[in-house]
């Protein structure tokens, strides 16, 4: 267990991920832009490359995001999905889960 991670996003890549999981996407919304300069930190010290995509915050759980969003999620080795609302039930994650990417859902 890694005891010396300054913020939670250290923890999540030093235990939950593989070190061959170098290119991260990360979905947020304006709710969720607080967590940002976190990843960013976590990223640096674990040598992954970070891609972000805001997207508009739904009025719900389960709403697809917009295509050119599943395409940076087929271009990616995990999604990190920090949005206010859910996209762990969508079409874009199962698609992404068939080929073998993980989706980390923290709404």
């Amino acid at each position: 267990m890694n005891l010396k991670a300054k913020n939670p996003f250290e923890y999540i890549m030093s235990q939950c991920m593989e070190d061959t999981r170098k290119k991260i996407l990360v979905i947020y919304d304006k709710t969720t832009t607080i967590f940002l300069k976190m990843i960013q930190e976590a990223g640096k010290l674990y040598q992954k490359e970070i891609r972000y995509v805001e997207i508009i915050d739904s009025e719900c759980h389960g709403v697809e995001p917009e295509a050119f969003v599943l395409e940076q999620m087929l271009r990616s080795d995990l999604v990190m999905c920090i949005t206010h609302h859910s996209l762990a039930h969508t079409l874009a994650r199962r698609r992404s889960a068939e080929i073998g990417i993980p989706f980390l859902s923290m709404p």
